[in-house]
């Protein structure tokens, strides 16, 4: 792309451009950087950024020195932080210097550091990428940069670099891309997934949707989520379009929209967006901040993933801004396999047809190797070559694959498929909910709950937030005789464990007094 679309604009973000060359010369020189730390082919760098240019070039530039991009939400805890970092064994780190909403990504890096094998912390802040100190889509106030000690800063190190091509490395389709993780702490999986995975999932997600030029992607979920990186970016490499990047942080920052929702309309207003990418909650956020028509003129399409809008929201976005929600389906794994067609109306909870060359069924859900009938609610079932090969790279995950005996990836999650061939999405796995677009698994929630003294035992319910989709409702049952229990200490511990967006938004005590 550097070369076909030379000094085409290929990322916007806090009042600076980017072109194809730019990602280009910076990547280039971030790959050189990892190669003089001692990288290999398939070292593992783990990135922990929000959506920020340095993210798209330090992926780059470590797909460019042969290595593998462990993708870690930046907001984890310190649990869920060190289980990641010590169980694929990265050595570098990329992350943020900043503390941003108080929350401090490096802090957390340094207390779980010495029981990992990191060697090196390479940091960046979210202002090193801003051509002014504007307050950017109202987040600027909120991001306090500071000096780390003994850290590489990303910026000085890759500049140093620029100018030569990193060295050749030996690399192939089936190497592995990108790692993440899923599941709860007690049952965690890695998913690794190939060069092949992502560029087929790409080239099948951009080719559903007639990707062009001309087109301008606004991305709003995070990146570090694999179906985002597919849809906001790498879907793009192929068409050269444009990405606006938006660090839209937490669902709080969602909230933050409506404060500074002037600077935001302006900002879509001026780079003609025309395709909107978002999770349930960015477009129940849309509908709770804005009822401006005028802001959505140019765009031709909503897509939301990794599962369907509830339909009164569905309803409302489209009131009010005249644009059609294109809803699909994005596997736990991380991979797009469903989209509505563009300009045909939707069924409620509908994903749509799957992606070129992808099949799916619906399966029993006592028995995963017998199909269901049309309209039967049942278990989804998928496959194709996005998928190829990424439960056997590796004993154990062969025996965690969620595959049924004829091959099919069983997903958990509840389905149906109606009579003309499209999917009804019915509902997530019992065990997870989507909370700003990301699966959480219930499991993180209780176990860190079970180990606090004087809980007995907990249950946990879902309900629907209008900004960050959904969110758990725990009721607590306390034994008084086991230490005492507050609500606010009781959160404070939760949130010391696991990332800000999966804290329940409400928690019920009883037993506390007897």
């Amino acid at each position: 792309n550097a070369s076909k679309f030379k000094r085409k604009d290929a990322i916007y973000y806090g009042g600076t451009e980017y072109s194809w060359q730019y990602i280009d010369a910076f990547s280039n020189g971030f790959a050189n950087v990892l190669t003089e730390m001692g990288t290999s082919r398939g070292s593992r760098i783990a990135v922990l950024l929000p959506n920020i240019p340095q993210f798209i070039m330090t992926v780059f530039g470590v797909w460019k020195a042969g290595c593998t991009v462990l993708l870690l939400d930046p907001w984890l805890g310190e649990k869920e932080l060190q289980t990641r970092l010590v169980t694929s064994d990265a050595r570098i780190v990329v992350t943020l210097r900043d503390i941003v909403f108080g929350y401090d990504t490096y802090y957390k890096i340094q207390a779980v550091r010495d029981s990992t094998r990191i060697e090196h912390v390479i940091t960046t802040s979210m202002t090193d990428a801003w051509s002014s100190l504007t307050n950017m889509f109202g987040v600027l106030k909120d991001i306090k940069p500071k000096k780390r000690e003994n850290t590489v800063d990303w910026l000085t190190a890759t500049r140093k670099k620029l100018g030569r091509k990193p060295s050749e490395v030996s690399s192939y389709p089936d190497d592995v891309a990108v790692i993440h993780y899923i599941g709860g702490l007690g049952s965690l999986r890695q998913i690794e997934l190939s060069h092949r995975n992502l560029v087929v999932n790409s080239l099948q997600y951009s080719s559903h949707l007639e990707l062009e030029e001309n087109d301008v992607v606004l991305g709003l979920p995070p990146l570090w989520l694999p179906y985002m990186l597919v849809s906001a970016f790498t879907s793009t490499l192929f068409s050269g379009a444009k990405t606006v990047l938006v660090p839209l942080i937490t669902s709080y920052s969602l909230k933050l929209m409506g404060e500074r929702l002037p600077d935001f309309i302006e900002a879509l207003r001026k780079h003609k967006v025309t395709l909107i990418l978002g999770s349930p909650s960015v477009f129940q956020a849309f509908v709770a901040l804005a009822d401006e028509r005028d802001l959505f003129r140019t765009v031709r399409a909503a897509i939301c993933l990794p599962t369907p809008l509830p339909d009164e929201v569905k309803s409302a976005f489209q009131r009010i801004s005249g644009v059609k929600i294109v809803s699909g389906y994005a596997t736990p794994e991380g991979l797009i396999t469903h989209l509505e067609k563009l300009g045909l109306e939707s069924k409620p909870g509908s994903i749509g047809q799957t992606l070129t060359d992808t099949e799916a069924a619906i399966f029993n859900i006592e028995d995963k190797d017998l199909p269901v009938e049309i309209n039967q609610v049942g278990l989804l079932g998928v496959r194709g070559p996005q998928f190829d090969g990424i439960y056997s790279r590796t004993p154990l995950e062969r025996r965690k694959s969620p595959f049924n005996s004829t091959g099919w990836i069983i997903s958990g999650e509840y389905a149906k498929q109606d009579a003309e061939e499209s999917y009804i999405f019915v509902k997530t796995s019992q065990d997870t909910l989507v909370t700003s677009g990301a699966r959480v698994w219930k499991s993180d929630l209780e176990n860190i709950l079970l180990t606090y003294p004087g809980v007995k035992r907990c249950m946990i319910s879902v309900v629907q937030d209008p900004f960050s989709g959904e969110r758990a409702i725990v009721s607590v049952e306390v034994d008084a005789k086991k230490g005492e229990v507050t609500l606010d200490e009781l959160l404070k511990y939760i949130a010391s464990k696991l990332a800000l967006y999966k804290l329940p938004i409400r928690i019920e005590l009883s037993g506390v007094n007897q």
